[in-house]
């Protein structure tokens, strides 16, 4: 909607300004749902300065500010990677010290091509060591799962290369720990960054069980492991008080690939009030009525049909859960026929994003657009091309 370059300092009282000349300027007061942002202090004082100065919120659904949760995810699993630190370090220096030399690298090539010709490497083919990179966590677990891949092979080179760093082959067990570990939180992470997929419907799926994951991991035999669960755990829990606000739940019930099955009885029934309350406050434009089961493909399933008594959200929870994969603004745009008003909510609700990745990803572009081979481009001409570039991609998914 709008890209525009700020002025130095950026601080909370530059971003308020902008944030509050588009919204006035798009005539979105009293619309304005929710605004995710990642957790740095002049984000947060830009929104609380906001919610003060404008009419933020819808008349029904009122305003959330949310806490970008794969920020929370980064931000926790690189506290939690100090504790690891001392278990992962002496793999990190073999990988670096067998990257660093095209000699060490040809000769575990040769050592990965015996053990796969021999049967005792469980890959098709030879591969390549990974080396992490700081700011980057994610690179670690990939640096791990690379390396226990290759453990047979490593053993090999560090037995006839005696000026190699060494690890104890009794090690490995643990490094797999850690992976284990680690695993869960690079597919939430993975998952979040999705653009399909980062409606705050996935919060009270995701955040319970990584919490979950943690406490399974504060009994590990693995000090290190044990002392990384407790302290992600602790991140978690906080972040979950934080955002567990009613229409968390609101959106997780109007997800058609949860609704209700993993709420517990009391917060369902706290759900289906408040979704009752908003479908009576409902209005639909005229030309939106609602058409029979029968002629609807996607929810077709022989219920019979009742205009007048026609209980949308009855309906819709008796049929049944969608698969994972299905999209959930196609399900309720699909369906908006079929269920006028709670399509309505549901488009509303659903479209509060659980983190920020879509807006980081537009900064990325912005990037590959004013690189130095470009520096003559005025700013005018950087903001018109990255939001065409947004709007042709968004064209192309219409």
């Amino acid at each position: 909607m709008n890209f525009k370059k700020l002025k130095f300092p950026h601080n909370g009282d530059a971003i308020f300004r902008f944030l509050r000349d588009t919204i006035v300027r798009y005539n979105l007061e009293g619309k304005v749902v929710s605004i995710t942002t990642d957790n740095a202090s002049n984000n947060i004082s830009a929104i609380k300065k906001l919610e003060n100065s404008l009419r933020l919120g819808h008349i029904h659904y009122g305003f959330v500010h949310y806490k970008c949760l794969a920020h929370i995810i980064d931000l926790g699993v690189r506290a939690s990677m100090k504790e690891l630190k001392s278990a992962i370090s002496p793999l990190r220096t073999l990988i670096m010290s067998i990257r660093c030399s095209t000699k060490r690298n040809e000769t575990l090539h040769d050592i990965q091509q015996n053990l796969i010709d021999q049967g005792e490497q469980t890959t098709d083919s030879t591969l390549e060591l990974i080396e992490d990179v700081d700011h980057r966590w994610n690179s670690c677990l990939l640096m791990l799962e690379r390396a226990f891949l290759m453990k047979e092979a490593l053993d090999q080179i560090m037995i006839t290369n005696k000026d190699l760093p060494t690890i104890d082959p009794i090690d490995w067990p643990f490094i797999e720990k850690i992976i284990q570990f680690l695993k869960p939180f690079h597919t939430a992470s993975t998952r979040m960054c999705s653009e399909v997929d980062s409606s705050i419907s996935v919060v009270s799926i995701i955040v319970p069980r990584l919490i979950e994951h943690c406490q399974k991991h504060e009994s590990s035999s693995v000090l290190t492991v044990k002392n990384a669960a407790i302290l992600l755990k602790n991140k978690l829990t906080n972040y979950a008080s934080e955002i567990y606000k009613p229409i968390v739940n609101i959106a997780s019930a109007l997800d058609p690939r949860y609704k209700l099955i993993y709420m517990s009885t009391e917060t369902s029934s706290i759900v289906l009030e408040k979704l009752k309350f908003l479908l009576e406050l409902v209005r639909v434009p005229a030309g939106s009525q609602r058409i029979p089961l029968s002629e609807n493909n996607l929810l077709s399933n022989g219920l019979e049909q009742d205009t007048e008594n026609f209980d949308e959200l009855e309906e819709y929870l008796k049929c049944r859960r969608e698969n994972v994969k299905v999209n959930a603004y196609e399900y309720w745009s699909s369906t908006s026929k079929l269920y006028p008003k709670l399509s309505r909510i549901a488009q509303k609700i659903l479209s509060i994003q659980a983190t920020s990745v879509a807006s980081e990803r537009v900064f990325s572009v912005a990037g590959n657009v004013d690189t130095p081979a470009r520096n003559r481009l005025a700013d005018m001409s950087v903001e018109s091309i990255v939001l065409l570039k947004s709007w042709m991609a968004y064209l192309a998914l219409e």
